[in-house]
């Protein structure tokens, strides 16, 4: 789960006080296209694991007005 903010990209299943400074890289590979250098995968077992993530990922967003 990812955001662009302010053209940084950023994990959002990281705390914000733990990523990476001046956010993540796109990168692409010749066979299996473009990806986010750096992004995180954790593995679910269930919908309720699953619905854990997304909230975790929800809260970590970036909200400011506009």
């Amino acid at each position: 789960m990812l955001e662009i903010y302010n053209e940084a990209v950023q994990d959002l299943l990281v705390a914000p006080n733990k990523r990476v400074s001046g956010g993540l890289k796109i990168r692409e590979h010749p066979k299996t296209g473009a990806f986010v250098q750096g992004l995180t995968k954790h593995d679910v077992g269930s919908y309720d694991a699953i619905n854990q993530k997304v909230e975790d990922g929800t809260k970590h967003r970036t909200v400011a007005a506009t």
